[in-house]
């Protein structure tokens, strides 16, 4: 048996197809925007929306936890959580 692996009209609610690890920083963008983070190690998360907006601190993020916003950046400063993973 085959896999299907066309996605067709991928959208917000469609599963991830690529990720890559997060270092949280003020002053660049990750190297895409992304639709949900995986938290590694649990703790607070300050993002950035896609459109270069507003930043939001998401409190007591727990260890696995699949977070699902999206945004362009993952600040350094007041983020605590670690190992965090962006799903794209």
């Amino acid at each position: 048996m085959s896999r299907n692996t066309n996605y067709a009209n991928k959208g917000d609610t469609s599963p991830a197809t690529r990720f890559f690890a997060v270092n949280p920083t003020d002053d660049t963008d990750q190297e895409s925007d992304f639709r949900a983070l995986f938290i590694g190690t649990g703790g607070n998360v300050v993002v950035t929306e896609k459109d270069g907006g507003d930043k939001v601190t998401y409190f007591n993020c727990y260890d696995g936890q699949i977070l699902p916003v999206g945004g362009r950046r993952v600040e350094e400063t007041d983020t605590t959580a670690s190992n965090i993973v962006a799903l794209v």
